[in-house]
Formats: C-alpha cells, structure tokens, sequence
C-alpha cells in the first residue's frame, strides 16, 4: 500500500511538472532552445573581416578581448543576448527529403554576420547563428544555425543589436562601477593648479563610518565621498571622445605627470584614474586615462574640477553621525556632574539617585539637534594642548550615545565657551581636531545636565472635576465656587457675585496639562532667590473627590477632596523665560510660561456687562436726544418707533449695536461697587441704552466718563461692577445717534425722531 501511494505521488508529481501546450507552443518557436542570457560567458560577432569577441568577467562585468582588450558596455552586452535568448520563429523552412536548402537564395551562403555564444564551464554548449538576407514579410530577417538544415525567419531585432562595432560595445564609463556600499577607500591626489595649493588626501571606511586618515585624522563625510566616486562614475564617454588605445603614449598627453589622481577601491578591486591638461594651440585639452587600461580619453574641464576635492571639502561637518531611534542610552559625564539616561518600553527614564521619568519630547529633540548640529569651523587639527579650550578629561563634558547592546554610536565632548561667547568648543573623540560649534538648545541641555532632562508634565487634573478656586494676587483675594445647580462659577470673594468664566476656564484648562518650561532646582531650602517666599500669585484648586468602589460589608468612608496649590514667583530668563514657580506638593522650582502666569493673575469677577436675548426695542438716550427702534420680528429688521423702515446704514448700525448688546463684555473691572456715580460719570452720561427683551423691561447700559485710549467706564445688568469698555464697543453705540445721509422720504433721522 506505501509502494502504491509512493507511486501514485510521484506521478502526480510528474504531471504537475509537464508544460502545458502553451508552454510546449512557446519553447517550438525558441530560435535558440536552452539558451539562457545569464549563463553565456563568450559572445562573438564575426561580419566580414571585422570579428569581436567579448567575454564575462564576474557576475555583471564584461570585456572586450578583441580587436582591443577594454572593458565592455556590460548593458549593451547583455542587451544583445536577451534578444537572442527571446528570439523566436516567425517561419521555418526545411529542406525535401535527400535534398539541401539553396542557402544563396536566404544570403547564408555567405552569411552577413555570424554570432557565436558559449555558455560558461569546460563543456559548455556553444550557438552559432548565421544571419543572411531580410526575408520580406513581418519585418524579418532569415537566420540558420549551425550544424543544422533548416532555415527560419526572425524578427528583424532579435539580431539587430549584433552589427555592433568594437566602438559600440565598449564600455563608456572611465571605471567600472563600485557600489557604495562597498567602497572601502578614497583618495585624492592633485597638482598646484593655476594658483591652487597641491594637496594629497586619503579616507578609509574601516567599519560603518568613513575617516580622513591623510593629510589629518578626523570624520570624514560620507555623502561628499560618494558624491566623488558618483562624479567619476556617471561620466559617460562619447565615441569621439577616446583618443587611442595605447597607453604607452601617456606623456603625449601630459599623463606622465598628472594634475590630478583618483583612487577608488574596494575589499576585492582598486582603480585609478588620472587627468592631465594640454595646451593645444589657443585652447587647452583634457585627458584621463584609467590606469591598468588602454584607452586615453577627452574629458572636459568640469570632470576634474568636480574630483578635485581636497580635506576642507570632504571633512565631515556633521557634528555627529547617528539614527535617533538607534540610540538607548545617554550619558552625559563631566566635573561634578553625571547624567545618565536609558530607554525603557519606549520611554526614557533618569537614572541614578534619585531615578525620575526624563521627558521623551525633550530627550528626542536633544537627539535630533545632536544629529543636525554642524560644525561652525575648525580650530586645530592637532593642538598642542586641550586646556585652553575647556577639553582636558578635567574640564569636558562627554556624552556618549549607545545602542541597547550597549556598543557606542557617537562620542562629543564639550569644552569652554568661544571668545564671542556665540559657540562652544568640542570635539569628536577618538579624533584630535579642535572645533567649534554655534550655540543651541541641545548644547544647552546637555551642559545643564539632570535638570534639562526632567519630565516637563508636572501636574495633569481633570477640569470637569474643579469645584473650588482661590487666587490671590498683590494682596486681594478671590474665591470662586462651582454651582452644579446653576452650571456655572460664582463670585464669593472680594464680592458675591458671577465669576469671569472665561478667566477660571483658562485657569483650569492651565492645570489640566501643566508644563514646566525648564527647571530651576530640584530641591532648594531658600525660596528667595526666585521669588517664591512671597509669591507674586498663588492658585489654589480644589477637585472632587474620586469615586471610591465600595466593598460589599464595609462602611463607606468619605473620600477626601484634593488640592493642588501653584506659586508663581519673580520673572526669568533662564533655564528659560517665564517666571519661577513650584506646586506646594512639589520641592522641584520650574519655570512656568508667561502665558499661564498672566492667567494665574486675573481678576475672577465677571466681565459681562449685558447679556441679551431675544430683544424688541432698543431706546439711545444723551443729553439732546432719544430714539428708540423696534424689532419687526416678522422679517428680522429694525424699524423706528412707529415701524417706519430704517435708511439702510442707519439700519446696519442699529443691527450691528444690537448683536454688540447680545454679549457685551468689558476689559477689565474697575470697582465692584458704585462708589459715586459722579466718578464714573455716571452723574452725567454720554449714553444710556434702554433694553427691552421679550420676557423683561427696564434693562440698561450705562456708558460714563473716559477712563484711558478712549476707554469708558460703563454700568450693565449682567452684574453689578463697574467696568471699563473698549473704545471701539462704545463707538459702536454711539453710533447710531450720528446721523446718515437722507435717501428716502419715508424714514427719519434719528435727530428728526427726537422729542
């Protein structure tokens, strides 16, 4: 039964291998069966007395060995084999039984070209085609094979490609390729040129990273680096560009003393190339000349002056190269100071005593500035001494960047300050070079050590869960309280009364997601220095307690409410600008962002001063005059008193006056009673706007006196405080008592409305 099952299995399989007729149809049409490109390592193309032969070298170089020894176009190449291996019948002619073709009449009695292909091992299969005359019909050419009767008919571009010259076929390229990636060396050699300093360069990639080993020791740029071997590369020669192929005469062309070489190598292969100038009559000419090669080329001016890349051009002026997301740990060493910070599940942590949450924002924009930094100029390249530059193992700082194997990514020592006090001097251990950089926040940082590092979230509460707010500033005190009933915050100090809801949101809303811009101390016994022994402000909220779960049997003990206190001390520029503060709960000393500061220094009473709904009439009264407009509800216009339309600009001032009236808001609050009317001018106003809404009457706002700008004191229904209205409010109340141009007879002025 196992035999059976054995035997079934594998002629199944066999019939799973069995080309379909599709596939039988397509390989009887092959011109060339088994061909395959890639295997082919001679091709030879032989037309008349002209015979090419060209061999693979390695996976994708070729060469030419005849009529010259050059490297080969490999595209070209490679390009003339797929074509033969894709080449298919479009007819095929057998000669009769005992009888032989006429060759003459297909021209393969003296075929016009003979291509030979040789498949790579000792034994290797050998085509021959022979191409004879075109064959009149779909653009074909009769072709036979050797060692066989038949003849057929190809498409005219299967062998197109084989009336290829010595010319065509070679390669166009000053060098052969060398992939990035292993391109181990570059060096540079260049001549004193029309004024411009000789110069020898050289720069190795012994591991991942490429260094400047000649005429100095430093880090050298890798992009500058492949951007040379780049340049030389996709340089293409055109056909009349190659000169000869005889290397022994170089010195014709000055190329036994070059102006420029370059050397470009790999673990397996190294090429040079060199350049030369020739003054030919009034003009002068440029040659290269690969050596270990035949050819000397014409090369224009442009080629060498972009090879000729000296130190300065391929010194790395990156300060340090690495990937941020490489990086999982940090170290930070110096005198009296060490820092060390490492990545754990994603975020990053401060080590040490004591161990605290580092800020995973600040930490990455410290690498990616790190990463970006460039260096400003290059003070020595080998110094006699580090002192003077703050670099002696004594005085540096050093930060050090590891991988989570715990193998270094980059090294950056920091030194003194730059004279101009703009930069810091630095350096890229294990090389020696002196250098400077420009000032910037991560450089920052990394000198203020722990501080800078420290998680900037130092308070996070929910805003819907705030039900009580203290604020205190320059000895006056506010207290507001949360009222579920009415939604809403009130006023119980100075004065009972509606709290600014706007003002005790932005509070909140601060508290919510509290961010320190920096940090001043982590634990400081003498407040005074920054202001916080007497504060300049401090906020206190209260929120509700948590709901506790409660256990089956266990009596439920009342969960106490939290407060969180904030102080907010003297004004600052550093570690960032802002003003002091720390939460009373906390030791650390933060800098908080202006913006909060100003929200923790509000004053908390309500700057309404009316609030309006749905209004039917509005009365303006000075001291000259009154008008009063209705509401025509019907068709959502203002009218005069007897429903008279409004002359259309008088008509959009009262509009306009009326949405202001809907929610009117002042600056600030000047008194929170009335002390007397006549300080106010409230004795004598400039305007008093009556109100009249659908559901009250006898609502008004009062505009008295100029305070500053053009401000006025003002008196409205929505509290009882005396505010301070905009100038630009007022105007627009005021308003509506200018008068406008008459355009039609049946509306009145406001003048001419009144009594």
């Amino acid at each position: 039964m196992l035999a059976a099952v054995i035997i079934a299995a594998l002629v199944a399989f066999s019939l799973s291998r069995k080309p379909t007729s599709e596939e039988l149809d397509k390989q009887r049409k092959r011109l060339l069966a088994d061909f395959k490109s890639a295997d082919i390592e001679t091709l030879t193309l032989e037309e008349g007395d002209r015979r090419i032969v060209c061999r693979r070298e390695g996976a994708d170089e070729w060469r030419v060995l005849e009529p010259i020894q050059v490297p080969a176009d490999g595209g070209q190449v490679e390009g003339i084999l797929d074509r033969l291996e894709l080449a298919e019948k479009v007819a095929s002619i057998y000669p009769e039984k005992g009888k032989s073709l006429d060759l003459a009449q297909y021209g393969l009695d003296k075929p016009a070209r003979r291509i030979t292909a040789t498949a790579r091992g000792g034994a290797g299969a050998t085509w021959t085609v022979l191409v004879g005359k075109e064959g009149g019909v779909a653009d074909s050419v009769f072709v036979a094979l050797e060692g066989r009767p038949a003849v057929y008919a190809v498409r005219k571009d299967a062998v197109q490609k084989t009336a290829a010259t010595a010319t065509d076929l070679r390669s166009k390229n000053l060098a052969p390729r060398i992939g990035t990636f292993d391109l181990k060396k570059a060096c540079v050699s260049a001549a004193e040129l029309d004024g411009k300093a000789a110069f020898d360069v050289e720069c190795e990639k012994p591991k991942d990273k490429w260094e400047l080993t000649k005429p100095l020791h430093d880090l050298a740029d890798s992009q500058a680096i492949e951007a040379l071997a780049n340049k030389l590369y996709d340089h293409r020669i055109r056909a009349e560009d190659f000169v000869v192929d005889d290397p022994t005469k170089a010195a014709e062309y000055g190329l036994d003393n070059p102006l420029l070489t370059v050397t470009l190598a790999s673990d397996s292969k190294t090429q040079t190339v060199i350049f030369s100038r020739r003054q030919e009559g009034a003009a002068a000419a440029w040659y290269a000349l690969q050596k270990g090669e035949q050819a000397i080329v014409r090369v224009p001016e442009s080629l060498m002056d972009g090879l000729r890349r000296g130190p300065s051009e391929l010194r790395d002026r990156a300060l340090a190269g690495f990937w941020a997301d490489d990086v999982a740990e940090i170290a930070a060493t110096g005198p009296a100071r060490e820092v060390l910070l490492k990545k754990e599940d994603g975020d990053w942590k401060i080590k040490g005593e004591p161990a605290a949450p580092a800020d995973n924002d600040v930490t990455q924009q410290f690498l990616s500035g790190l990463k970006d930094a460039q260096v400003e100029s290059f003070i020595a390249d080998a110094p006699a001494g580090l002192e003077p530059y703050g670099l002696a193992d004594s005085q540096r700082l050093l930060l050090t960047l590891k991988k989570g194997d715990g193998s270094v990514l980059s090294e950056v020592a920091l030194g003194s300050a730059t004279p101009d006090g703009q930069g810091v001097y630095a350096m890229r251990p294990p090389y020696p070079a002196v250098l400077s950089l420009k000032k910037q926040t991560c450089l920052d940082n990394a000198q203020a050590g722990r501080l800078a590092f420290l998680k900037r979230l130092v308070l996070q509460e929910p805003q819907s869960e705030a039900v009580e707010l203290a604020l205190e500033r320059q000895g006056r005190r506010f207290h507001c309280q949360w009222s579920d009933r009415d939604s809403r915050w009130d006023l119980l100090e100075p004065i009972q009364g509606k709290a600014d809801e706007e003002a005790v949101r932005a509070i909140l809303a601060d508290l919510a997601y509290l961010r320190a811009e920096g940090f001043a101390a982590e634990k400081t016994a003498d407040l005074a220095p920054f202001g916080l022994d007497r504060p300049e402000a401090t906020v206190s909220v209260t929120y509700r307690a948590p709901a506790m779960p409660r256990k089956e049997g266990a009596e439920e003990a009342p969960a106490a409410q939290r407060v969180r206190t904030l102080l907010v001390g003297a004004a600052t520029d550093t570690p960032a600008k802002g003003r002091y503060a720390r939460l009373a709960e906390d030791e650390r000393v933060f800098v908080l962002a202006d913006s909060v500061a100003a929200h923790a220094q509000a004053d908390l009473a309500s700057k309404d001063i009316c609030k309006a709904t749905e209004l039917t009439a509005l009365t303006f009264r000075t001291d000259g005059a009154t008008v009063r407009f209705t509401r025509d509800a019907s068709r959502g216009v203002w009218t005069d008193a007897e429903g008279r339309d409004l002359e259309p600009q008088l008509a959009a001032r009262v509009a306009d006056a009326a949405k202001l009236l809907e929610s009117l808001v002042a600056l600030r609050v000047a008194d929170y009673t009335e002390k007397s009317p006549a300080l106010y001018g409230f004795d004598k106003p400039r305007l008093i706007v009556e109100l009249e809404e659908k559901a009250t009457k006898g609502k008004q706002v009062v505009i008295g006196s100029e305070v500053e700008d053009g401000n006025c004191y003002v008196r409205g229904p929505a509290t009882g405080f005396v505010h301070v209205a905009a100038k630009a409010d007022v105007g627009r109340l005021l308003s509506v008592l200018e008068p406008v141009p008459r355009t039609s007879e049946s509306a009145a002025t406001p003048a001419e409305a009144a009594p």
